[in-house]
């Protein structure tokens, strides 16, 4: 006779084995409350608290009333600022209004996504008095960023920050003539996307205990402009980690070699820059410049010529067999493009021309995620190669070639669960209904319309019919909202969809984009 077991009576052991194929949110939504015992069994699941990716009612449960009684036990916490407009009362209190040390009192690292940068300016007043907070996190940063954000951020809590970083996906920082930054001893750590040149120095003299220093700079720099970056009384005898990613200013080796004289203890370096200096080529120049403290070295250097008869083929000739390195010619662009291997470096732009008739060649991408495709391609080949792909963005004429071909089907099917369409013009929504057979893992669907005599509100009213019991819960749509929607945007979904007034859902139309959350 079979015997029916408790969930609540297995040994700690099955349970967390359990609980290791569930997401942390999952756990405490499902398990915290449910009796005392399990309480401490999952507490390593109430250090590091990340709300993304759920349904808006187990967004409003754990906010609300999981997280006033475990926020002390938070080492690590994920902030959206998107919530602040789209969750209960309650939750914006706990949030977004009270200081942060009021809800996590030991809280050490902090992730802000999809700030602007005058919410972030006030919200910065509510990460004070946190004795060990020491590591924020920015990520996809927006809109205009006001004069004083940077001195505001060096200085946050009492100046007790180690370590500050800023994705790719936010914007670039600038500091205008007149604003000056203080010093900033504590911290150790700065990953930054700059505007200009000139940060480099401006940051550098604010920053003198920095250890690892990871910047990537836009400004647009002719060979010939002079950048003249640090002052002689600079050194950073801290710093050995440093990566300078600037591919829009063309630099000269004397320049990189001004700038690594700074960094007397230098251990590892990854340059990828742009240059019409040849001396860049060859590794007994390269020599004289590196410190000697030097253990890791990656690069990626673009080198412009202005002869179509570059002899490319004798470039690595002063490059020793011993020390791997991979190169390329974009003869269109006047490019030659030679790297380190291993390659190195976060992030990778290639200047290439492509035949789409060349042989396909076997890859593989183990760690790819995120995948933006422009233009129209086969995607088949990337997606076998990534199987830790998950989320897809593209434009809607090459999302239609895709779903002609099974076998691409199904590996989307398989592995994308968060969808991104730019350009939509199915007014009919005839490609929806394909979407709805294809994806059917999605929880996060975003679509940018091309065309405008389509309704936000009418195509989201179509997608949640399709997606109908599945698990599709963030929904995101760019262009007009009907006139009938407008006075009442909530009720108009209650009447047009399965949803209903006891439903647990957010919505709103704001900037020419609907946000719907179930």
């Amino acid at each position: 006779m079979n015997q029916i077991t408790c969930l609540e009576t297995l040994p700690d052991e099955i349970i967390l084995q359990t609980c290791s194929y569930l997401r942390g949110i999952d756990v405490l939504y499902s398990f915290y409350n449910l009796n005392r015992r399990l309480n401490i069994t999952i507490t390593g699941y109430c250090r590091y608290i990340n709300l993304l990716a759920v349904t808006h009612n187990q967004f409003e449960h754990v906010a609300s009333k999981i997280l006033p009684n475990i926020g002390y036990a938070a080492f690590s916490f994920v902030l959206h600022a998107s919530w602040e407009t789209i969750m209960s009362e309650k939750a914006f209190q706990i949030l977004f209004c009270s200081p942060i040390s009021l809800v996590f009192p030991h809280i050490q690292r902090i992730i802000l996504k999809w700030f602007s940068g005058e919410r972030l300016f006030t919200f910065m007043d509510n990460l004070n008095d946190l004795s060990q907070l020491i590591q924020l996190d920015i990520r996809g940063l927006r809109g205009i960023i006001p004069k004083k954000l940077l001195t505001k951020i060096f200085s946050l809590n009492h100046c007790q920050l180690k370590s500050i970083s800023f994705d790719d996906d936010s914007v670039d920082l600038v500091l205008l003539d007149d604003d000056e930054l203080d010093c900033y001893p504590n911290l150790e750590e700065l990953r930054i996307d700059a505007k200009s040149c000139r940060m480099l120095e401006i940051l550098l003299k604010a920053l003198p205990n920095l250890r690892c220093f990871h910047i990537s700079i836009s400004e647009h720099l002719l060979s010939s402009t002079p950048k003249q970056l640090l002052l002689a009384s600079i050194t950073s005898h801290h710093l050995v980690d440093f990566e300078l990613r600037s591919i829009a200013a063309f630099w000269t080796l004397d320049e990189i070699i001004d700038l690594l004289h700074r960094m007397p203890s230098l251990k590892k370096l990854a340059l990828d820059i742009c240059t019409k200096d040849d001396r860049f080529l060859k590794k007994d120049h390269l020599d004289t410049c590196l410190p000697k403290s030097l253990t890791e070295f990656y690069f990626f250097i673009r080198y412009y010529y202005l002869d179509k008869n570059f002899p490319i083929d004798t470039l690595l000739d002063s490059w020793p067999t011993h020390i791997p390195v991979a190169f390329w010619d974009d003869r269109s662009k006047y490019c030659a493009s030679i790297h380190s291997i291993p390659y190195g470096l976060r992030s990778l732009i290639l200047s290439a021309t492509l035949d789409t008739k060349t042989k396909h060649v076997p890859i593989r991408v183990p760690w790819l995620k995120k995948l933006d495709v422009y233009g129209k391609c086969d995607l088949f080949y990337l997606l076998d190669a990534a199987p830790a792909l998950d989320r897809l963005l593209i434009q809607y004429d090459c999302l239609k070639l895709q779903l002609n071909e099974k076998r691409t089907c199904d590996l989307l099917r398989q592995r994308i669960v968060r969808l991104h369409i730019s350009d939509w013009i199915d007014s009919k929504s005839d490609l929806l209904e394909q979407l709805a057979f294809v994806f059917t893992s999605l929880y996060e669907l975003v679509l940018s319309i091309k065309d405008s005599q389509i309704f936000v509100n009418e195509l989201a009213s179509r997608i949640l019919f399709l997606w109908h019991n599945q698990s599709l819960f963030s929904l995101y749509i760019n262009g007009q909202l009907a006139d009938d929607a407008k006075e009442n945007l909530r009720q108009w979904f209650i009447d047009h969809t399965n949803l209903t007034t006891n439903s647990s859902f957010a919505v709103k139309y704001n900037e020419n984009w609907l946000d719907l959350w179930i």
